[in-house]
């Protein structure tokens, strides 16, 4: 909705700049996606900002009758209870999803590697800083100097954490490997040099067992391998 606006009117986009630049920033993007983490920051952080945008769009008589209404609509909802405390929750989450799909996108990242990111990010699933200040902003009816209101409309309350981290965590859960793959992409580490322990070209029977078991997983020739493996340990170290 927000890139709606913005992207396609030369105007609202002038006059959201002179409100506040790092949420022009955001919300001008090409291609802009509604779960992005920064977007989101962008509205959290300059959200007095936005709230006066639409309060004085609503009253632009150069406006015709719709885009006014357009705009009161948008500010109800936004100056609700309700929507802060469903922004303090998505900046929370969507923040701990970003930060692991940027490690995820690193060139040293391996298929090991990743599922621990992802699993430890089950973990973190939570709710964090931002929505405890969503809370406070809630019983308060204040956030960043904007008089919230209470819809008090039964049927769309504010997502319920505890149901939102469940989902969550569901759905990372089926992204996980099973265990048997997890082996695999642990034993698979063993062909990265980088991770190997001073001394692997003593050991004789470094990565034996590793070699081993994904041989047996793929149905190879296992002394085939571990000779061929030896070969490799010699020729690095």
């Amino acid at each position: 909705m927000f890139y709606t606006i913005y992207h396609a009117s030369p105007k609202n986009a002038i006059e959201l700049k002179v409100c506040a630049q790092s949420f022009e920033t955001q919300i001008l993007k090409v291609g802009w996606v509604a779960s992005s983490y920064n977007t989101v920051a962008a509205v959290w952080q300059n959200y007095e900002a936005m709230v006066l945008h639409f309060e004085k769009a609503k009253e632009d008589r150069t406006r015709d009758k719709k885009d006014c209404a357009m705009y009161e609509g948008l500010l109800r909802k936004i100056s609700s209870t309700e929507f802060i405390l469903n922004l303090g929750l998505m900046c929370d989450s969507l923040q701990e999803l970003s930060e692991v799909i940027l490690d995820l996108q690193e060139r040293n990242i391996d298929l090991y590697k990743a599922h621990l990111k992802v699993k430890d990010l089950k973990r973190k699933t939570c709710p964090g800083s931002a929505y405890r200040k969503s809370l406070e902003a809630a019983e308060n009816i204040k956030f960043c100097g904007v008089v919230l209101r209470k819809k008090g409309r039964l049927d769309d309350p504010p997502i319920s954490p505890s149901a939102f981290y469940k989902n969550l965590k569901d759905s990372i859960q089926k992204q996980l490997l099973c265990n048997c793959d997890v082996e695999m992409a642990r034993c698979a580490t063993v062909l990265d040099f980088s991770t190997w322990p001073t001394g692997a070209k003593e050991n004789i029977i470094f990565g034996e067992e590793e070699i081993c078991k994904l041989s047996k997983r793929f149905k190879l020739n296992e002394r085939e391998l571990i000779c061929t493996f030896r070969e490799f340990v010699n020729l690095l170290m």
